[in-house]
């Protein structure tokens, strides 16, 4: 690897403001606290050990006495200072100690949510030493950093389905440490979906039994077919989730579960009796969809059964997790069996409209017909009165846009708490490409995550090889294109998104993730940050040649063709 100067280490994400100093620190790395969060920053320093903050990325060789040698952690008294919730002031030098290279540091964060983003600074430095990006000079006092950081944006997110293919604890934690490293704080957990369903709930056991078995696994040509042996029917313990939120306290990750409704319910419906009304060519959902798209089926959206194990789940869910805060889709949903069932029907005629006649229209029909936009109104409407009175945070997808009413939340203010008086509003995520725009004045907080760019099933290049969903999604995103992106500023925040129909193994996880979640993380923190260097006639960033060797030695499988980038 070729080493660089202090001055331009490729930090990532870029730092607000980096500068050369010269300075001689103690060979340990000293936290300093502000009040009044000094005795909790104290805690959390006594707390950390750098060497399991870094051995997760399972193939990192630093052993624990190495880490000890890189980084040593000593917690001192509060100072006085401000600051914003995520400011961090840090000063680095490179030294030596007893085994070779040592980072000197002088971390002063603002806050405790600042803390994480020092400490994964400080181990970026170590990382860079490590693999010599960093050399150090024999003589005292070595030129250092100063560091002033902040974020752009409050919520940094990453989506992964655990549905269409199932990823073990294993690889959800080592993903958060992937996260923290460049400071997205936000784990959105798809745990259910048609093809299985993969959280625990109380009272209904057979959810994740006969509801996460679908008998399927991974065939090249036809990558969601019966195949036979390899079925990837998991669910997860309460202990493994556990687990994952203790982990994502310890990294400053706010992890958020999903439970997609009322479309993307076939996993469930196939298990408890009723959830789904009516019918489709006289047949019910049998077990788990073997297939992937937009399913026909959805929970009855005027059946109080529907409402009553709506409200189950989010007691469970919110129990297990210990969050009142909770995704509940309400994305692609079609609705099809709505057509023939009498409830729906009874209440779209005592609202006055026309029901379909009783044979069943083809899905650009039933789109279009004013019954189902009703009927899919009237759950929205449902859930988000349900999360109101329950005191829930919630969050759903940009496809509500269609039925919530343009004046609801008019008051509610960018950061997502309502004026006094005022009720709660869901959080929208905004996937389409102009969901944003047509969201923009509504009263909504917005995340944005537009499939175009930060959907990271999508394939990195058009080549036929490429992995990716072309069969129905053959859209190319690029590490280049999302950091060509100019994210909107009226936003809480950015999310990319993982999702699996395709993606069933570690090793493809990581090929699609990396190097994209890096300009994910860059456009999250300090979108716009310049730092371009020419290879091959084109410009890029000077981290991502950097990143791309560090990880490739760490033996991550990223795709690390710079051709695709």
């Amino acid at each position: 690897m070729k080493s660089t100067t202090e001055a331009t280490l490729p930090f990532l994400p870029k730092p607000k403001t980096v500068s050369q100093t010269s300075l001689d620190l103690a060979p340990e790395i000293i936290l300093l606290g502000e009040q009044p969060d000094s005795e909790g920053l104290t805690a959390l320093a006594e707390g950390f050990q750098v060497q399991d903050y870094l051995t997760p990325l399972r193939h990192l060789p630093l052993d624990s006495q190495e880490a000890k040698d890189l980084l040593r952690l000593v917690p001192a008294g509060p100072v006085a200072g401000g600051g914003g919730a995520e400011d961090c002031r840090l000063l680095l030098q490179p030294g030596t100690g007893d085994q070779g290279p040592r980072v000197r540091a002088v971390l002063h964060p603002g806050s405790t949510g600042a803390l994480n983003r020092g400490f994964a600074l400080i181990v970026q430095a170590a990382l860079f030493l490590k693999h010599k990006i960093w050399t150090v000079g024999n003589q005292a006092g070595s030129p250092g950093l100063m560091i002033q950081d902040a974020p752009r944006f409050e919520l940094r997110g990453l989506h992964l389905d655990v549905s269409r293919h199932f990823f073990s604890r294993e690889v959800v934690l080592e993903l958060l440490y992937h996260m923290a490293l460049v400071g997205l704080n936000r784990f959105h957990w798809h745990l259910t979906d048609d093809q299985g369903w993969r959280v625990p709930v109380e009272g209904f056991p057979e959810l994740t039994v006969a509801g996460a078995s679908r008998g399927l696994a991974y065939d090249q040509a036809n990558p969601i077919s019966p195949a036979g042996e390899d079925d990837p029917s998991r669910a997860y313990t309460r202990e493994d989730i556990q687990a994952v939120l203790h982990r994502s306290r310890d990294l400053g990750i706010t992890v958020v579960p999903e439970i997609d409704l009322p479309g993307h319910i076939q996993a469930a419906a196939a298990v408890v009796p009723g959830l789904a009304c009516g019918h489709l060519e006289g047949k019910t959902p049998q077990g788990p969809w073997q297939d992937v798209g937009i399913n026909p089926w959805a929970i009855c959206p005027t059946g109080e059964r529907s409402y009553q194990f709506i409200e189950k789940v989010m007691d469970s869910v919110s129990k297990t997790f210990g969050s009142t805060r909770i995704h509940l889709g309400g994305d692609e949903c079609l609705g099809l069996n709505w057509q023939n069932c009498p409830d729906c029907r009874g209440w779209v005629e005592s609202q006055g409209i026309q029901p379909p006649n009783r044979e069943i229209l083809d899905i650009h029909q039933w789109e279009q017909h004013p019954a189902r936009r009703a009927l899919y109104g009237e759950f929205v409407r449902r859930i988000i009165d349900l999360a109101e009175q329950k005191g829930f945070d919630l969050e759903l997808w940009d496809d509500v846009l269609e039925v919530i009413p343009k004046n609801h939340g008019a008051k509610q203010p960018a950061g997502g708490q309502p004026e006094a008086g005022q009720p709660k509003v869901p959080t929208l995520f905004c996937w389409h490409a102009d969901a944003v725009d047509r969201a923009r004045g509504r009263g909504y907080p917005l995340v944005s995550c537009p499939e175009t760019l930060i959907y990271f099933d999508h394939p990195q290049s058009p080549a036929p090889e490429e992995p990716g969903p072309k069969h129905f999604d053959p859209n190319v995103s690029t590490l280049g294109d999302i950091l060509a992106w100019q994210p909107p500023k009226d936003v809480v925040g950015l999310q990319g998104c993982i999702w699996t129909e395709v993606m069933v193994t570690r090793e493809r996880l990581e090929y699609m993730l990396f190097p994209r979640l890096w300009g994910l993380a860059q456009q999250a923190w300090n979108p716009g940050a310049s730092d371009e260097s020419s290879r091959g006639g084109e410009k890029r960033p000077q981290w991502t040649e950097a990143w791309a060797d560090l990880y490739d030695a760490l033996g991550v499988r990223g795709n690390w063709d710079r051709e695709k980038w």
